[in-house]
């Protein structure tokens, strides 16, 4: 248990033998992000996708979409 005021890449880098794969998902995903960009990409992202053609895809789709072109490399 990690207490409120623990550092988590802390404590991850303790148990990184203890589950190594698990850790380096961890690694790359406990960041702070400073600034608004990614979330205003997301967005323009979206418009290019959602457009007068695919005007009729279901929102559950375009979530997929936009989480695959936000997560992988």
């Amino acid at each position: 248990m990690l207490p409120k005021t623990g550092d988590p890449m802390h404590w991850w880098n303790d148990g990184k033998a203890l589950y190594p794969r698990l850790y380096t998902v961890v690694k790359k995903k406990l960041c702070v992000v400073v600034t608004s960009v990614p979330c205003e990409r997301i967005f323009s992202e979206a418009g290019q996708i959602l457009s007068e053609q695919r005007s009729r895809m279901k929102s559950s789709k375009l979530a997929m979409i936009l989480f695959l072109n936000a997560n992988l490399e």
